[in-house]
């Protein structure tokens, strides 16, 4: 489980005595017409520590600079794993000219995720976010060329959050990609 060293507060891993994550994953694909076919996942994941951690979290104690450790508690939720996730897919195919013409959709979403076990410490929890997709193809065989659009409502999600010493120094988040659309064509020899 992710950590601290006593002194500088550099991210250590360190042994819990037990975590446990356990859960249920569905998948499905469900081909409507010979022309439309819709495909999703869903999954449900409790990950949590099952026995005491000593010393787990290190956190700053108001006013200033100094610093305590928290222990974590068995039941604490693990860090970084959200409880819930799903993902649909839609396409949508039809012959045209010389090849296939191929209409993607997607969409993908995931739950909450905390930066400390628990949400002890000074943890953030990142907030839910969705991503959607979308493209168009024409396949002809030899050359395939495509049109698409990358988080198509431009999402702005946090993904993840790093605290350098402790949150003593710099503090920052990973985000995902805005809006991005472009075309790509490829040829096969």
């Amino acid at each position: 489980v992710a950590s601290a060293t006593v002194n500088a507060s550099i991210p250590i891993t360190v042994n819990a005595d037990g975590a446990e994550s356990k859960g249920v994953e569905l998948s499905g694909n469900w081909k409507i017409t010979d022309q439309f076919s819709v495909r999703g996942s869903y999954s449900y994941t409790q990950s949590e520590l099952t026995a005491p951690v000593p010393d787990l979290v290190r956190t700053i104690t108001p006013p200033g600079f100094g610093t305590a450790f928290e222990d974590g508690q068995s039941g604490d939720r693990l860090p970084g794993s959200p409880e819930n996730q799903f993902s649909v897919f839609a396409t949508y195919k039809h012959p045209i000219w010389d090849g296939e013409l191929a209409w993607n959709v997607g969409y993908a979403w995931q739950g909450d995720v905390l930066s400390r076990a628990g949400g002890r410490g000074s943890s953030l929890t990142l907030d839910a976010y969705g991503m959607a997709n979308a493209s168009v193809v024409y396949d002809a065989g030899s050359w395939k060329g495509t049109l698409f659009v990358n988080n198509l409502f431009d999402e702005n999600a946090l993904l993840s959050f790093d605290r350098e010493r402790g949150g003593r120094a710099r503090l920052g988040f990973s985000t995902n990609s805005p809006r991005t659309y472009g075309i790509t064509v490829r040829k096969s020899f």
